[in-house]
């Protein structure tokens, strides 16, 4: 792209780097004063820059102003006296058509070198003519070698001139030149593309121009781009490349662990099925443990019965205790006293019974111990039975007593009444 561009842009230069001659000419051209004026004939065709010193050395030619009529050179000639610009020769086209058999000719070159004509590219396939007038079978070796075996050696002297890569130039008469300062060239466009501007328009070219520097500045862009992108991959590879070191520093540890906790994993495993086996009931346990339950529920049944007649003997004690609230003085308070310890003790016989039948369905284990003390606290629920029997037995007791008592009082008041009215 940036070639195309360079090229298009030394197109659109050329005419006003040109000397006055071929300027001057080009504007006559122009303007339609003389409409058949070609161009320079350098200016008319392209070749490989590999090419540039031989086709420059050979060919001299490329100066020539290519006309398409005498007369179109006629009036060349009075324009460049007429303005004293100088002196040009001119190539007229028309007087070159009998060369065109010879230029359609097929031939064989020997050692299959290139001629220079059938490397050279041109825009309008008429100028063709115009390079073979110039050029004729001219071949290009690569070295003097190679040229002279051609030029000397070669039956056929239609190849007798030839010219190296180089600019060493052997001529049809057999002559040789080359050598001395800086090998010759420039004299013709470089390219693999026909020129466009030698019967373009300018404005044409222009425009041409115009895409060309918009396409080149659009892959610009895009290399850029790219570069940025190729810059960022090669920032992201060189992070990817130093994890990578990491992990592979860190393999060997990582497997190192995983291998003490796979090993963990199996004794973990293993006791977990100990303690699975540990856990499981045997057959004799469990029928065993079903029988201390059906126990537990007889001796919750008879807790329960206690329960209920220590409830109702509650009931009695209270409605004797509302029958005498207001009687039986000291006597009477140590027995209430005697009842409320009574109950007290039957309150805590009856906690601890609760306890110990929660810890009997807590802990099967320790059954038989829970059930000795549910025996136990029913016999000190029995006795309790007991001694408020007795306490109740000794109040009614002292009820009685406490009756006689009164009805002494009120016998010896009404006593003491009789006597005082004798």
């Amino acid at each position: 792209m940036r070639t195309t561009c360079a090229a298009l842009k030394a197109d659109s230069s050329n005419v006003a780097n040109q000397d006055a001659v071929v300027k001057a000419l080009l504007e006559a051209r122009d303007s339609g004063a003389i409409p058949g004026v070609y161009g320079r004939l350098g200016n008319l065709g392209a070749i490989d820059a590999k090419y540039d010193i031989a086709i420059s050395t050979a060919c001299q030619a490329l100066n020539y102003i290519v006309v398409e009529t005498t007369s179109d050179a006629q009036r060349c000639v009075e324009l460049l006296r007429k303005r004293q610009l100088g002196v040009a020769t001119f190539l007229i086209l028309e007087k070159q058509r009998g060369l065109a058999g010879q230029m359609a000719e097929k031939v064989t070159i020997p050692e299959d070198v290139p001629r220079l004509f059938d490397l050279v590219s041109v825009s309008d396939q008429k100028l063709k003519l115009a390079f073979w007038y110039a050029l004729r079978n001219t071949v290009v070796a690569a070295d003097l070698e190679q040229a002279s075996r051609i030029a000397y050696g070669s039956r056929d002297r239609r190849f007798a001139r030839a010219v190296t890569l180089a600019g060493q130039l052997i001529a049809e008469s057999g002559t040789m030149s080359g050598g001395g300062g800086k090998p010759r060239g420039g004299l013709i466009r470089l390219g693999n593309s026909a020129p466009h501007t030698a019967v373009a328009d300018g404005r044409a070219a222009a425009k041409e121009l115009a895409a060309a520097e918009q396409k080149l500045a659009a892959a610009e862009q895009q290399l850029r781009q790219a570069r940025t992108d190729r810059d960022d991959a090669e920032r992201a590879l060189h992070a990817a490349d130093s994890a990578l070191v990491q992990l592979q520093l860190a393999a060997p540890k990582a497997a190192q662990v995983a291998a003490a906790k796979r090993e963990e994993a199996a004794e973990l495993q293993a006791r977990l099925a100990q303690l699975q086996a540990a856990a499981e009931v045997g057959t004799e346990a469990a029928a065993r443990l079903s029988e201390l339950s059906q126990q537990l529920s007889k001796e919750t049944a008879q807790l329960a019965k206690l329960r209920a007649s220590c409830a109702g003997l509650q009931q009695k004690v209270q409605a004797l205790q509302d029958k005498i609230s207001n009687a039986g003085g000291e006597p009477l308070r140590r027995q209430k006293e005697k009842v409320a310890s009574l109950q007290a003790r039957q309150a805590e016989a009856s906690a601890a019974a609760t306890r110990k039948t929660v810890e009997l369905k807590a802990a099967g284990k320790r059954l038989d111990k829970l059930n000795k003390e549910i025996a136990k606290s029913a016999a000190e629920c029995e006795k309790l039975q007991a001694d408020i029997t007795a306490a109740v037995e000794s109040l009614d007791a002292l009820t009685v007593e406490a009756a006689g008592v009164q009805q002494q009082q009120q016998q010896q008041q009404q006593s003491r009444w009789v006597d005082r009215d004798r």
